[in-house]
């Protein structure tokens, strides 16, 4: 019994006005459930282009450090060694190798780094290379392979290259595949080719490289969309990212 007013309390009043001052109901419930799939259906586009904006940084990135790396083991082992790179089946093949001098046995006897960039038959492993098979001419030290099966299908991401040709210094040219070595003392020889093992034999006769190689990467095929990222390689110096 109440003592103020001296009735007893009435138990389903009681339990109602406890249930509307506690918690959600159902259809308070689906209104917020409906605003978040909206929300989600907004932001999913927006989302999905920074998320291949980023691929393709990422894997520009990694080519960047692929040739980079190209130039510090050479320093560093005194060894050649050799960037290829190349449309592969369409999407782009990079991969870097160490020179050997094709010497079999344990170590140390063999094989060791050599330290030129045109030993003849040097890199002959290299255009049929396939994971897994040791070679005692060329070991290979890094790769990135676009055309696996993965995100990169889903963003239809592409690669293409440019380099100067020794006729004309001055003018970026399209290019098939690329080869750029680096030697143990630091000089670098590169040439475009129409295959990765044209590129390596034109690069065998050509001058020390001082001219310009670019690698663009990008999403959404040929045509394009969203920001292009450039890998510039100068001469010598050290490569970098861009974007466009």
């Amino acid at each position: 019994m109440s003592e103020t007013t001296g009735r007893m309390p009435v138990p389903g009043r009681a339990l109602r006005r406890r249930g509307l001052q506690a918690g959600f109901t159902l259809i308070e419930l689906m209104v917020v459930v409906v605003l978040i799939a909206v929300l989600a259906l907004i932001a999913s586009p927006t989302l999905r282009t920074a998320r291949d904006d980023r691929l393709v940084f990422d894997y520009a990135r990694q080519a960047q450090q692929m040739v980079h790396r190209t130039r510090v083991r050479a320093a560093g082992t005194g060894g050649a060694h050799l960037f290829v790179a190349s449309l592969g089946a369409g999407r782009g093949v990079f991969r870097l190798f160490e020179g050997l001098d094709n010497v079999a046995g344990p170590a140390p006897a063999g094989p060791n780094p050599v330290s030129s960039c045109k030993t003849v038959g040097q890199w002959a492993p290299v255009p049929a290379f396939v994971p897994g098979v040791v070679s005692n001419l060329a070991r290979v030290v890094d790769g990135l392979d676009l055309d696996t099966l993965g995100v990169n299908v889903d963003a239809d991401v592409v690669s293409s290259f440019l380099i100067t040709p020794a006729t004309a210094p001055d003018a970026l040219a399209m290019t098939t595949a690329l080869a750029i070595c680096v030697t143990g003392n630091g000089t670098t020889y590169a040439s475009g080719g129409t295959s990765v093992t044209d590129a390596i034999a034109k690069m065998m006769i050509a001058p020390p490289f001082n001219g310009i190689a670019e690698i663009d990467i990008q999403r959404g095929g040929a045509v394009g969309v969203g920001l292009r990222r450039r890998i510039l390689l100068a001469g010598a110096a050290a490569p970098r990212v861009t974007s466009r």
